[in-house]
């Protein structure tokens, strides 16, 4: 009989492609194992199929409804964001939806395993009449700057930053009490952040944004991912508290006190494991954890800063979303809006969608790569129907 050992590796809210390849090598010495071993071993950051197959993104950047114009937004740090300003054809100014991007190093389109769903709303809301600003985010793609020292509250000073870009900059073709943000996964986080600073946004759209603590998050999320890649219950909820005991160790301690114990930590759980290469996976392990933003996540509560988005709010997440579930969240956002006294909001769970608003099959995180949907028409359709009257009350 089998012997199953999970590994506990967190998995991120979004987990860009190209961020994979440093745990490949690792990766490929354990599974390369197994041929030789009776162990099977389940390392999260595995559950991606690298498999891409062609998109066919909506619409064509070759159409004639709107334009695409290269920016470089100066931020008061010293970066400098590079970015598309897509704009409808015919005479501005136009309303403009800010795009903020999911956690991790993204780039402007938010792609991810061959898809950029970034890229698809940009070009969809300009055909409907509304303008979109999409950036790399800091330190990646075009943009300079240091990404993997910011936390979440770094990434709301950006936009912050964008936002008095186009308005200044670009007050001739956007108008300036026509601007909004649309935010996935953390990127609906750092909207809320942004939205409690900014009191004069047009509106918010959150694409499966967090809406409790980033523990909260990945304590659902390690669960539900791990239950759905064919783990019984048992183990999932095993490799779930293992979790938790390495977040709870970031969340204590700072940096090189929090090293020290998570080495001791993967020690006990794991030295008699046969895990070959043990000390390069704990290193990863350690990595991915042990960060800045990590320690800001874990304990950055969303709701007290929905409770001053004084916008409107237009919440939108998939029923299959395994890494920000729906119920949870959209209650806790609309609960914080309430609280404030904004019930200018609108909660919708689309059946059958993933966390990328993908129609999908299995549901699966491994499920993402093999789809050719990038996202859903529906939800397209949802926003743009729903931003339209922004874009006419900002005339």
């Amino acid at each position: 009989m089998d012997t199953k050992i999970v590994l506990s590796v967190v998995f991120l809210p979004i987990l860009p492609f190209y961020q994979l390849y440093k745990y490949m090598e690792i990766t490929a010495l354990i599974f390369a194992s197994l041929k030789k071993k009776t162990m099977r071993f389940l390392i999260l950051f595995c559950l991606f199929t690298l498999t891409i197959i062609a998109r066919a993104q909506y619409p064509s950047s070759a159409s004639k409804t709107f334009i695409s114009e290269e920016v470089e937004v100066k931020a008061p740090q010293g970066h400098v964001l590079s970015g598309t300003l897509t704009l409808p054809t015919g005479k501005g100014p136009f309303a403009c939806a800010v795009m903020i991007t999911g956690s991790g190093p993204q780039n402007r389109d938010e792609e991810i395993l061959g898809h950029k769903p970034f890229e698809a709303i940009a070009h969809h809301l300009a055909e409907k009449g509304i303008a979109v600003l999409r950036c790399d985010d800091r330190g990646v793609a075009k943009s300079t700057g240091d990404h993997e020292s910011a936390s979440s509250k770094d990434f709301a000073d950006d936009i912050l930053t964008q936002i008095s870009f186009l308005q200044k900059e670009k007050k001739k073709k956007i108008r300036a009490n026509g601007i909004g943000l649309i935010g996935h996964s953390e990127g609906g986080l750092i909207a809320a952040m942004v939205g409690a600073r900014q009191s004069d946004l047009a509106f918010i759209v959150s694409l499966a944004g967090p809406g409790v603590n980033g523990r909260d998050i990945l304590y659902k999320q390690n669960y539900d991912v791990t239950r759905a890649e064919g783990l019984s219950a048992d183990e999932a909820a095993k490799n779930r508290d293992n979790v938790m005991k390495m977040l709870d160790i970031v969340i204590q301690n700072q940096s090189a006190e929090a090293e020290k114990k998570l080495h001791l930590l993967l020690d006990s759980l794991y030295s008699n494991a046969a895990i070959p290469q043990f000390e390069e996976f704990k290193k990863a392990q350690i990595e991915s954890m042990n960060t800045d933003w990590m320690r800001y996540f874990l304990t950055y509560d969303p709701a007290k800063d929905w409770e001053k988005v004084s916008c409107p709010v237009l919440a939108l997440n998939g029923e299959k979303d395994l890494q920000v579930d729906a119920k949870i969240n959209l209650n806790a956002i609309a609960a914080a809006l309430e609280k404030g006294n904004n019930y200018q909001y609108q909660t919708i769970v689309f059946p059958g969608m993933n966390h990328l608003f993908q129609s999908c099959k299995t549901c699966t995180i491994s499920e993402y790569g093999q789809l050719e949907e990038s996202i859903s028409p529906l939800v397209l359709t949802e926003i743009s129907d729903y931003l339209v009257k922004f874009a006419h009350a900002a005339k």
